[in-house]
């Protein structure tokens, strides 16, 4: 099958952040982050989560770096099953860019051999705001 560019959205249903613990003080604020998210479009629907670890930068704090994985679990483009997917982003000056690699190997159901990539750009403040991103998708 030929690569697919999908458009879809995504609600944050809950966002879950807390510092990490460590038996110092840590030089810099680094969180673990955990995000329920809703996909409900006609090309992806279902429920996805989110695991992130965020390091806010010493020159700004109120911006950070993040890197982590999410597990979908829905329809995509009329195949069921579930993947993970990598994801690496920052937050800088308001604004939240993200990128996202299927993980080989991770699918489930109709979706397996699936792969891909995409991501997303937001100057949402609020993490349960809807999101567009965009998906570029392929199956062996």
């Amino acid at each position: 099958m030929s690569p697919t560019t999908i458009k879809v959205t995504f609600t944050g249903l809950s966002w879950d952040e807390n510092p990490i613990k460590a038996s110092r003080e840590l030089p810099l604020k680094i969180t673990y982050v955990t995000m329920e998210r809703k996909f409900d479009t006609d090309e992806m629907r279902g429920w996805g989560i989110a695991a992130y670890i965020m390091t806010y930068h010493a020159t700004n704090p109120k911006e950070a770096t993040f890197e982590g994985e999410q597990v979908f679990e829905g329809t995509l483009l009329g195949k069921t099953g579930s993947f993970a997917a990598s994801s690496t982003g920052v937050y800088a000056n308001g604004v939240a860019k993200s990128n996202w690699t299927i993980i080989p190997d991770t699918a489930t159901g109709e979706l397996k051999g699936i792969r891909g990539h995409g991501g997303y750009e937001t100057g949402h403040a609020d993490p349960t705001a809807p999101i567009p991103c965009e998906l570029h998708v392929e199956f062996e």
